[in-house]
């Protein structure tokens, strides 16, 4: 064992030690002990007030000087280190017993006895506390506990994670409400460092992150094999969100990218020198996705005739149809011929898409019954759902909405912009809030992108080529897949 090595576990003996001896009584008191103690051994108790007040001004004096000048105490750092143990240790017992004491008053025991803290992390917006369940008690009735225990503990809010292991569980205690405007409001997506050095996302691999639960958690969803669909009132954050997706799947150089912009392309604007294909209106959009199902259907062709996958193997380049103002082709608003022939091609986009390599995004500030219908939402494994005015807005995105979230879309306050729930494909519903990307971001994305898809098309990468407006090709396949023969048949 090393010299620091050793003096180091010393150090921390010591400290404990130390922790044993003081109890929890104040700071002051102590050192108030220490002077008496002093002063005893001295034989000048009469002078232990002026050693106490001696004392507690030097200390005080140490603490402003070592954060002003801290090169000064460098000579000194084994004395703070000992110094910090002491108080870092009393700040842990003071925890447990604060706990322990809450866990108590809020009836969470079982015959066998009471719940136990393992272990406490702090985390920006407060801390985390790992506890293990008693034998015989019902994790039920902990899940539930939540609101009691935020009361008990005068937090914002107590959260009970999914359990690690059997009987043992995480809470996550928020002193702070993270996600109100000033706290994370311009919480910078990490990806952004990456793609300025010239690095690509491998759509097929890589998860994205997306946001930053309430408890300061990063939620990520992956590219393949998913679809997401967003909603929100003008004003939540939807176009920011939306654009996270959108760089995400730009950057990989072989994804082929369809965008349908029905607000008069204002949207994806900043793009498209990157897409492959970009329509403004209804009737280019119906055009889309006939060329998107037409290409769908012959990749599944493709896939049984050639292949014995089930799906596009790793290296097929994924087919990205992203669509703004989805409501414009598909709601009340567009003509009933151009509306019926969207939702039916859409829906089996969405439908049969996955195995081929279709990633589908769709964004609406009208999210509603009659303009998203339930067979294209119920298959989109990924929904986020931003600010809106009432709960059928909210259910037409997200569908059954949890009855233990801590806010509903509709009590989002309109300042909080970016904050929304977010569904993954595994079914959990998290309160977040999305990353931020700026409009001079957005655009250096964008000629990154394009400039990395421009490489890979002077390589040979495979790209979509899309009939100009007018009558297109149905959304059926060509002709029927011919059945291939099997050696030995």
């Amino acid at each position: 064992m090393s010299y620091e090595t050793h003096r180091e576990s010393a150090v921390d003996e010591f400290a404990d030690e130390l922790v044993v001896l003081a109890g929890d009584y104040p700071e002051l008191v102590v050192l108030g002990f220490v002077g008496a103690i002093s002063s005893l051994v001295s034989g000048l108790l009469y002078a232990a007030p002026i050693i106490w007040i001696l004392v507690v001004t030097g200390v005080a004096t140490c603490r402003r000087l070592t954060s002003r000048y801290p090169q000064w105490f460098l000579p000194f750092s084994p004395i703070a280190s000992w110094y910090g143990n002491v108080e870092r240790r009393r700040q842990e017992r003071r925890d447990h017993r604060m706990f322990l004491d809450a866990f108590t008053q809020c009836g969470l025991l079982a015959p066998s006895g009471g719940l136990q803290v393992e272990s406490i992390r702090r985390t920006p917006p407060g801390c985390e506390v790992d506890v293990e369940l008693p034998p015989g008690m019902d994790p039920a009735l902990l899940q539930g506990a939540g609101p009691a225990l935020a009361a008990t503990l005068h937090v914002q809010g107590v959260t009970v994670l999914p359990a690690r292991s059997a009987g043992h569980w995480t809470l996550a205690v928020r002193t702070t409400e993270t996600l109100a405007p000033g706290q994370s409001a311009q919480a910078t997506w990490p990806l952004i460092p990456a793609l300025f050095a010239g690095r690509t996302v491998d759509a097929y691999r890589d998860n994205i992150p997306l946001a930053l639960d309430e408890n300061g958690r990063q939620v990520t969803g992956r590219l393949f094999e998913t679809g997401y669909l967003l909603g929100g009132e003008p004003g939540s954050g939807k176009s920011v969100a939306s654009q996270l997706l959108i760089s995400a799947l730009a950057a990989d150089p072989g994804c082929v990218l369809v965008g349908i912009d029905l607000k008069a392309g204002l949207e994806l604007r900043a793009w498209r020198d990157r897409l492959d294909s970009f329509a403004r209106t209804p009737d280019e959009a119906l055009v889309s996705l006939n060329a998107v199902a037409a290409e769908m259907h012959r990749r599944l062709r493709w896939l049984y005739d050639e292949t014995d996958h089930r799906k596009v193997p790793h290296g097929t380049p994924l087919l990205g149809l992203v669509i703004d103002e989805c409501a414009q082709l598909t709601g009340e608003s567009a003509p009933k011929e151009l509306r019926d022939a969207a939702n039916a091609v859409l829906t089996q986009i969405v439908q049969l898409g996955r195995a081929a390599g279709v990633v589908v995004v769709i964004c609406t500030q009208k999210p509603s019954a009659a303009s998203i219908s339930s067979s294209v939402r119920d298959l989109i494994s990924t929904r986020w759902c931003l600010r809106v005015v009432s709960r059928p807005a909210a259910e037409a995105v997200l569908g059954p909405l949890p009855q233990d979230a801590t806010r509903l879309p509709w009590q989002i306050p309109t300042a909080w912009r970016g904050v929304g729930l977010i569904r993954d494909d595994e079914g959990t519903v998290r309160v977040c809030r999305s990353y931020y990307l700026d409009e001079p971001t957005v655009d250096r994305l964008a000629e990154l992108a394009a400039l990395h898809r421009m490489a890979a098309l002077a390589q040979g990468a495979w790209t979509l080529a899309v009939p100009p407006p007018g009558p297109g090709p149905g959304p059926g396949p060509d002709n029927p897949p011919r059945r291939r023969r099997r050696p030995g048949k």
